[in-house]
Protein backbone atom coordinates (compact mmCIF):
# COMPACT_ATOMS: atom_id res chain seq x y z
CA UNK A 1 0.00 0.00 0.00
CA UNK A 2 3.10 2.01 0.63
CA UNK A 3 3.35 5.10 2.86
CA UNK A 4 0.85 7.93 3.05
CA UNK A 5 1.31 11.93 4.87
CA UNK A 6 -1.72 12.92 6.68
CA UNK A 7 -3.77 16.23 6.70
CA UNK A 8 -6.10 17.84 9.59
CA UNK A 9 -7.95 20.88 10.49
CA UNK A 10 -10.95 22.24 11.51
CA UNK A 11 -12.96 23.92 9.26
CA UNK A 12 -16.70 25.28 9.34
CA UNK A 13 -19.13 24.14 6.90
CA UNK A 14 -19.92 27.00 4.59
CA UNK A 15 -23.70 26.48 4.75
CA UNK A 16 -24.69 26.09 8.53
CA UNK A 17 -21.47 26.82 10.17
CA UNK A 18 -21.28 23.25 12.06
CA UNK A 19 -17.76 23.00 12.82
CA UNK A 20 -16.01 19.69 10.74
CA UNK A 21 -12.71 17.62 12.04
CA UNK A 22 -11.59 17.13 8.59
CA UNK A 23 -8.82 14.46 8.16
CA UNK A 24 -7.53 12.39 5.30
CA UNK A 25 -4.70 10.55 4.23
CA UNK A 26 -2.34 11.51 0.56
CA UNK A 27 0.07 10.19 -1.29
CA UNK A 28 1.11 13.37 -3.43
CA UNK A 29 3.93 13.88 -2.04
CA UNK A 30 5.33 9.97 -2.42
CA UNK A 31 6.92 9.90 1.24
CA UNK A 32 8.60 6.71 2.29
CA UNK A 33 7.95 5.23 5.55
CA UNK A 34 10.64 7.12 7.86
CA UNK A 35 9.24 10.43 6.09
CA UNK A 36 5.45 10.71 6.57
CA UNK A 37 4.28 14.19 6.98
CA UNK A 38 1.08 15.40 9.19
CA UNK A 39 0.05 18.65 7.34
CA UNK A 40 -1.88 21.11 9.92
CA UNK A 41 -2.66 24.69 8.61
CA UNK A 42 0.53 26.76 8.89
CA UNK A 43 2.77 24.42 9.76
CA UNK A 44 5.83 23.72 7.49
CA UNK A 45 7.01 20.44 6.73
CA UNK A 46 10.67 18.87 5.52
CA UNK A 47 10.15 18.17 1.92
CA UNK A 48 13.78 17.13 -0.80
CA UNK A 49 11.70 18.36 -4.04
CA UNK A 50 12.09 21.39 -5.87
CA UNK A 51 8.99 23.11 -7.75
CA UNK A 52 9.63 21.73 -10.91
CA UNK A 53 9.20 18.21 -9.80
CA UNK A 54 5.66 19.23 -8.93
CA UNK A 55 4.86 18.78 -12.16
CA UNK A 56 5.81 14.81 -12.19
CA UNK A 57 3.59 13.92 -9.51
CA UNK A 58 0.93 13.95 -12.01
CA UNK A 59 2.50 11.21 -14.01
CA UNK A 60 2.34 9.44 -10.59
CA UNK A 61 -1.58 8.96 -9.97
CA UNK A 62 -2.83 12.65 -10.28
CA UNK A 63 -4.05 14.23 -12.72
CA UNK A 64 -3.33 18.03 -13.36
CA UNK A 65 -6.74 19.96 -14.11
CA UNK A 66 -6.01 23.74 -14.70
CA UNK A 67 -2.90 24.41 -16.93
CA UNK A 68 0.83 25.25 -15.25
CA UNK A 69 0.99 29.02 -14.26
CA UNK A 70 5.01 29.86 -13.32
CA UNK A 71 6.95 27.61 -10.84
CA UNK A 72 3.84 25.75 -8.62
CA UNK A 73 5.24 27.60 -5.41
CA UNK A 74 1.28 27.71 -4.56
CA UNK A 75 -1.02 24.73 -6.00
CA UNK A 76 -3.91 23.28 -4.88
CA UNK A 77 -4.81 19.70 -4.26
CA UNK A 78 -8.49 17.89 -4.43
CA UNK A 79 -8.51 15.66 -1.51
CA UNK A 80 -9.12 11.88 -2.24
CA UNK A 81 -12.48 11.34 -3.89
CA UNK A 82 -13.10 8.71 -0.84
CA UNK A 83 -12.48 11.65 1.63
CA UNK A 84 -14.62 14.06 0.28
CA UNK A 85 -17.39 14.44 2.82
CA UNK A 86 -20.67 16.18 3.73
CA UNK A 87 -22.70 17.84 6.76
CA UNK A 88 -26.15 17.32 8.44
CA UNK A 89 -27.12 20.30 6.84
CA UNK A 90 -27.45 18.11 3.34
CA UNK A 91 -24.81 19.96 2.04
CA UNK A 92 -22.05 17.88 0.42
CA UNK A 93 -17.92 19.44 0.33
CA UNK A 94 -15.67 19.08 -1.95
CA UNK A 95 -12.43 18.96 0.03
CA UNK A 96 -9.44 21.58 -1.28
CA UNK A 97 -6.18 20.94 -0.08
CA UNK A 98 -3.76 24.07 -0.67
CA UNK A 99 0.29 24.15 -0.20
CA UNK A 100 2.59 26.33 -0.82
CA UNK A 101 6.16 25.14 -1.18
CA UNK A 102 9.73 26.74 -0.08
CA UNK A 103 12.92 25.99 0.34
CA UNK A 104 13.46 22.99 1.54
CA UNK A 105 10.04 22.59 3.15
CA UNK A 106 5.83 22.26 2.25
CA UNK A 107 3.28 24.02 4.25
CA UNK A 108 -0.37 23.48 4.02
CA UNK A 109 -1.62 26.48 4.48
CA UNK A 110 -5.40 25.88 4.50
CA UNK A 111 -8.27 23.26 4.17
CA UNK A 112 -11.21 24.85 2.32
CA UNK A 113 -14.78 23.13 2.12
CA UNK A 114 -16.81 24.31 -1.08
CA UNK A 115 -20.19 22.93 -2.36
CA UNK A 116 -20.11 20.35 -5.28
CA UNK A 117 -20.03 22.79 -8.48
CA UNK A 118 -17.65 23.24 -11.53
CA UNK A 119 -14.07 24.03 -9.49
CA UNK A 120 -11.86 22.77 -12.33
CA UNK A 121 -10.05 26.54 -12.59
CA UNK A 122 -9.76 26.27 -8.82
CA UNK A 123 -7.67 22.64 -8.98
CA UNK A 124 -4.55 22.38 -9.65
CA UNK A 125 -4.61 18.37 -9.41
CA UNK A 126 -6.85 15.91 -8.95
CA UNK A 127 -6.67 12.27 -8.34
CA UNK A 128 -6.55 9.66 -10.96
CA UNK A 129 -9.19 7.67 -10.16
CA UNK A 130 -11.11 5.11 -12.63
CA UNK A 131 -8.47 4.83 -15.01
CA UNK A 132 -6.51 1.80 -13.51
CA UNK A 133 -7.49 -1.28 -14.96
CA UNK A 134 -5.55 -3.71 -13.67
CA UNK A 135 -2.18 -2.98 -15.66
CA UNK A 136 0.58 -0.79 -14.86
CA UNK A 137 1.75 0.47 -18.04
CA UNK A 138 -1.66 0.75 -19.11
CA UNK A 139 -2.13 2.77 -16.22
CA UNK A 140 -0.01 5.48 -16.53
CA UNK A 141 -0.43 5.65 -20.62
CA UNK A 142 -4.22 6.22 -19.28
CA UNK A 143 -3.16 9.05 -16.98
CA UNK A 144 -0.81 10.57 -19.99
CA UNK A 145 -3.41 10.51 -22.47
CA UNK A 146 -5.46 12.36 -19.70
CA UNK A 147 -3.08 15.02 -18.91
CA UNK A 148 -2.58 15.63 -22.61
CA UNK A 149 -6.32 16.61 -23.15
CA UNK A 150 -7.08 20.05 -23.38
CA UNK A 151 -8.30 22.20 -20.02
CA UNK A 152 -12.29 21.79 -20.81
CA UNK A 153 -11.84 18.03 -21.70
CA UNK A 154 -10.08 17.37 -18.36
CA UNK A 155 -12.73 20.18 -16.75
CA UNK A 156 -15.51 17.89 -18.12
CA UNK A 157 -13.67 14.37 -16.64
CA UNK A 158 -13.70 16.04 -13.02
CA UNK A 159 -17.28 17.22 -13.08
CA UNK A 160 -18.36 14.00 -14.08
CA UNK A 161 -16.23 12.11 -11.44
CA UNK A 162 -17.54 14.73 -9.05
CA UNK A 163 -20.91 13.98 -10.19
CA UNK A 164 -20.77 10.37 -9.56
CA UNK A 165 -19.44 11.04 -6.35
CA UNK A 166 -22.71 13.02 -5.02
CA UNK A 167 -24.88 11.39 -6.85
CA UNK A 168 -28.00 10.00 -5.02
CA UNK A 169 -31.41 9.24 -6.21
CA UNK A 170 -34.36 8.16 -2.96
CA UNK A 171 -35.13 5.27 -5.11
CA UNK A 172 -31.32 3.86 -4.95
CA UNK A 173 -31.37 0.00 -3.36
CA UNK A 174 -29.36 0.82 0.17
CA UNK A 175 -28.86 -1.88 2.79
CA UNK A 176 -27.44 -0.56 6.08
CA UNK A 177 -26.24 -2.40 8.64
CA UNK A 178 -27.34 -0.29 11.06
CA UNK A 179 -30.04 1.90 12.95
CA UNK A 180 -30.42 5.46 12.08
CA UNK A 181 -31.50 7.81 14.79
CA UNK A 182 -33.20 10.85 13.15
CA UNK A 183 -35.08 14.08 14.67
CA UNK A 184 -34.66 17.76 15.54
CA UNK A 185 -31.31 17.30 17.88
CA UNK A 186 -30.84 19.74 20.66
CA UNK A 187 -26.76 20.96 21.14
CA UNK A 188 -26.47 20.45 25.19
CA UNK A 189 -23.86 23.57 25.26
CA UNK A 190 -25.84 26.31 23.48
CA UNK A 191 -29.38 24.59 22.97
CA UNK A 192 -29.31 25.51 19.23
CA UNK A 193 -31.50 22.64 17.82
CA UNK A 194 -30.91 21.25 14.23
CA UNK A 195 -32.56 18.55 12.29
CA UNK A 196 -29.95 15.50 12.07
CA UNK A 197 -29.29 12.05 11.63
CA UNK A 198 -27.20 9.69 13.83
CA UNK A 199 -25.77 6.43 12.32
CA UNK A 200 -25.37 3.72 15.50
CA UNK A 201 -24.52 0.15 16.11
CA UNK A 202 -27.91 -0.14 17.43
CA UNK A 203 -28.64 -2.91 15.39
CA UNK A 204 -24.90 -4.42 13.88
CA UNK A 205 -24.50 -7.35 11.83
CA UNK A 206 -21.73 -8.61 14.04
CA UNK A 207 -24.60 -9.14 16.86
CA UNK A 208 -27.47 -11.35 15.67
CA UNK A 209 -29.95 -9.87 18.14
CA UNK A 210 -30.31 -5.76 18.34
CA UNK A 211 -29.43 -3.96 21.31
CA UNK A 212 -33.35 -3.76 21.25
CA UNK A 213 -33.56 -7.62 21.32
CA UNK A 214 -35.01 -9.43 18.40
CA UNK A 215 -38.31 -8.19 18.18
CA UNK A 216 -36.32 -4.92 16.12
CA UNK A 217 -35.39 -5.48 12.73
CA UNK A 218 -35.35 -1.99 10.97
CA UNK A 219 -33.34 0.71 10.38
CA UNK A 220 -34.55 3.95 11.12
CA UNK A 221 -36.13 5.57 14.51
CA UNK A 222 -37.82 8.56 14.52
CA UNK A 223 -38.43 10.49 17.84
CA UNK A 224 -41.81 9.63 19.05
CA UNK A 225 -41.01 5.74 17.56
CA UNK A 226 -41.65 2.88 19.77
CA UNK A 227 -39.46 -0.68 19.53
CA UNK A 228 -40.46 -3.70 21.20
CA UNK A 229 -37.81 -4.45 24.16
CA UNK A 230 -38.14 -6.93 27.00
CA UNK A 231 -36.23 -5.55 29.91
CA UNK A 232 -35.78 -7.95 32.31
CA UNK A 233 -31.64 -8.26 31.06
CA UNK A 234 -31.03 -4.57 32.66
CA UNK A 235 -31.50 -6.43 36.03
CA UNK A 236 -27.70 -7.39 35.46
CA UNK A 237 -24.84 -5.62 35.35
CA UNK A 238 -24.02 -6.75 31.94
CA UNK A 239 -23.16 -4.82 28.58
CA UNK A 240 -25.02 -5.99 25.07
CA UNK A 241 -23.67 -5.95 21.84
CA UNK A 242 -21.56 -3.33 20.93
CA UNK A 243 -22.75 -1.15 23.77
CA UNK A 244 -21.00 -1.06 27.33
CA UNK A 245 -23.05 -0.03 30.42
CA UNK A 246 -21.64 2.63 32.44
CA UNK A 247 -23.70 2.16 35.51
CA UNK A 248 -25.95 -0.29 37.18
CA UNK A 249 -28.45 -0.17 38.03
CA UNK A 250 -30.53 2.01 35.44
CA UNK A 251 -33.55 3.78 35.71
CA UNK A 252 -36.61 4.72 33.88
CA UNK A 253 -35.36 6.88 31.31
CA UNK A 254 -31.91 5.30 29.27
CA UNK A 255 -29.64 7.17 27.94
CA UNK A 256 -27.19 5.83 25.23
CA UNK A 257 -24.33 7.71 24.25
CA UNK A 258 -23.07 7.33 20.59
CA UNK A 259 -19.50 7.18 19.04
CA UNK A 260 -17.44 10.70 18.33
CA UNK A 261 -18.16 12.41 15.68
CA UNK A 262 -16.29 14.48 12.87
CA UNK A 263 -18.18 17.27 13.63
CA UNK A 264 -19.49 19.69 16.24
CA UNK A 265 -22.20 22.72 16.93
CA UNK A 266 -20.68 25.62 15.38
CA UNK A 267 -20.79 27.48 19.17
CA UNK A 268 -17.57 25.39 19.42
CA UNK A 269 -18.41 22.87 22.08
CA UNK A 270 -15.83 20.39 20.33
CA UNK A 271 -16.44 17.17 18.76
CA UNK A 272 -19.89 16.20 19.10
CA UNK A 273 -21.31 12.96 20.23
CA UNK A 274 -25.44 11.67 19.90
CA UNK A 275 -27.33 10.97 23.03
CA UNK A 276 -30.34 9.29 22.49
CA UNK A 277 -33.02 9.56 25.46
CA UNK A 278 -35.32 6.64 25.44
CA UNK A 279 -38.27 6.19 28.17
CA UNK A 280 -38.63 2.86 29.32
CA UNK A 281 -42.64 1.81 28.50
CA UNK A 282 -44.29 -1.80 28.75
CA UNK A 283 -42.66 -3.97 26.67
CA UNK A 284 -41.02 -1.48 24.77
CA UNK A 285 -38.65 1.48 24.47
CA UNK A 286 -39.70 4.69 23.56
CA UNK A 287 -37.40 7.50 21.50
CA UNK A 288 -38.13 11.12 23.63
CA UNK A 289 -35.12 13.56 22.87
CA UNK A 290 -31.91 13.53 20.92
CA UNK A 291 -28.90 15.63 21.97
CA UNK A 292 -25.38 16.49 21.27
CA UNK A 293 -22.89 16.18 23.50
CA UNK A 294 -18.87 17.34 23.84
CA UNK A 295 -17.63 14.77 25.93
CA UNK A 296 -14.04 15.92 27.74
CA UNK A 297 -14.47 14.14 31.61
CA UNK A 298 -16.52 11.67 33.64
CA UNK A 299 -18.32 14.11 34.43
CA UNK A 300 -19.74 14.70 31.44
CA UNK A 301 -21.02 11.00 31.75
CA UNK A 302 -22.91 11.19 35.04
CA UNK A 303 -26.70 10.62 33.19
CA UNK A 304 -25.41 7.99 31.15
CA UNK A 305 -26.14 4.67 30.83
CA UNK A 306 -25.04 2.94 27.60
CA UNK A 307 -21.80 3.84 25.51
CA UNK A 308 -21.52 2.86 21.83
CA UNK A 309 -18.42 1.14 20.29
CA UNK A 310 -16.79 0.03 23.66
CA UNK A 311 -17.10 -3.53 26.20
CA UNK A 312 -15.50 -4.88 29.04
CA UNK A 313 -15.21 -7.99 26.87
CA UNK A 314 -12.03 -9.55 26.17
CA UNK A 315 -10.35 -8.34 23.02
CA UNK A 316 -9.40 -11.71 22.06
CA UNK A 317 -10.47 -15.40 22.98
CA UNK A 318 -9.32 -16.61 26.16
CA UNK A 319 -8.61 -12.62 27.47
CA UNK A 320 -9.39 -11.53 30.58
CA UNK A 321 -12.46 -9.33 30.86
CA UNK A 322 -11.50 -5.49 31.59
CA UNK A 323 -12.60 -3.37 34.37
CA UNK A 324 -14.94 -0.46 34.19
CA UNK A 325 -12.60 1.88 34.95
CA UNK A 326 -10.11 1.14 31.95
CA UNK A 327 -13.27 0.91 29.55
CA UNK A 328 -14.47 4.48 30.89
CA UNK A 329 -10.19 5.59 30.36
CA UNK A 330 -10.65 4.11 26.93
CA UNK A 331 -14.09 6.24 26.41
CA UNK A 332 -12.48 9.57 27.85
CA UNK A 333 -9.05 8.89 26.06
Amino acid sequence: MGAFDSYHATVPCPSCGDLHWVSGQTKFFDPDYDDQRTFEPGEPQQADFANDSIASFAADGWIRIRARTGEDRCFTLLADFDDLCGCDCGMGFIVLLHFELAPGTVTMQQIELLEHQDLADRVDFAEAIGLWAGDLDAYQIAIAAANARSFTERAAWLRERLDDRFAFTDDEPRETTWSTLVGPTQCEACGDVRERCAHTLLTDTDHPVSFFGPGWTKNVIFLGDRIPFDDGWLADDVDRGRYFRVRHPVGERLRVLGQLHQFGCHCGAGRGRTVAHFERRAGALELVELTMRAVRSRADLHDIDFVEGHSRQPFYVGGEPRTRALVLASVLA
